[in-house]
Order: C-alpha cells, then structure tokens, then sequence
C-alpha cells in the first residue's frame, strides 16, 4: 500500500472496496446506536453534539478508511463504475462521520 499523510491519521486500506464499504457501514452503525440511545435528547442535532465525544474514534476511522479507499483522483478524468460505486457508497458515511466530527469540536 501507498503511504498518505490524512487529516484522520494513516489510512486503513483494505484489499476490496466492498469490505471496505462494510466497515464504513459498522462505524456508521454505532455512532447511530449512540445518538439513538434512549438517554439521548430527541432533535437529533442535540443527540449529535452530545454523543460526539463518545463517538469521534468512530468517525476518524470512517475518515481513515475512506482515504484509503482510492489514491488522488485529481487528474483523472475517467472513474471505473466500481471506484464510483465505491465513493457513493462512502457518502452517506462520510456524512455522518463530518456531523459528528463538527460537533465534537
């Protein structure tokens, strides 16, 4: 693997980009538990500032993974259908990692 130099810290690579996108789901999956905790406050903006804390490794290391995902993409002009497809489906990940991110700091 290549070496990069994120903001999340080294990149967690993975040999395919479905088992990747599995544990970018995982990830996903327990900063959802957390803020759907049933201590939490019901507006979700409250739940998400107040789980922050408790879940930002979670979100780091949906950051970690998605940077390991493909390398820079700046210059090319073509994207295979499974690097898109890839990169779609770490949207809605990334989403909820950046909520996160943003409410911890």
């Amino acid at each position: 693997s290549d070496r990069r130099d994120p903001p999340f810290g080294d990149a967690v690579q993975y040999q395919t980009y479905p088992v990747a996108g599995i544990w970018m789901n995982y990830y996903m999956g327990l900063i959802h538990l957390h803020r759907s905790h049933p201590a939490m406050p019901p507006a979700a903006m409250q739940a998400a500032g107040f789980a922050a804390r408790k879940t930002e490794q979670y979100a780091t290391m949906i950051g970690r993974i998605a940077i390991g995902m493909v390398g820079d993409l700046s210059t090319t002009t073509k994207v295979s259908t499974v690097v898109g497809a890839a990169l779609i489906e770490s949207a809605f990940c990334l989403f909820w990692a950046a909520v996160q991110v943003g409410s911890s700091r």
